[in-house]
């Protein structure tokens, strides 16, 4: 887990390293669980797929078609809306 956090006064959660945005992490990256509003999301995804991210993962009500589609034409998995517990 390797978590991404655009505030920069925090550098650390759960005692893991953090990067500041997704294009600064520097090795490949299987899934982005946003925690973010669906209006975010394409922004992500835009950046997910540029760095050859695998799996979009939309928390519980995040939920974005357009960004839906958009992952699945650059071959990424896109799992909208779930609990990735469940």
């Amino acid at each position: 887990m390797i978590p991404v956090y655009s505030r920069l006064d925090i550098e650390e959660i759960r005692s893991l390293r953090g990067n500041s945005s997704l294009a600064i992490v520097n090795r490949s990256v299987d899934t982005v669980l946003p925690f973010r509003r669906p209006e975010d999301l394409m922004r992500i995804a835009k950046l997910a797929i540029v760095i050859g991210v695998k799996a979009l993962w939309g928390q519980f009500g995040v939920v974005d078609h357009d960004t839906a589609v958009r992952a699945e034409k650059a071959g990424m998995k896109v799992v909208p809306g779930r609990c990735p517990k469940s």
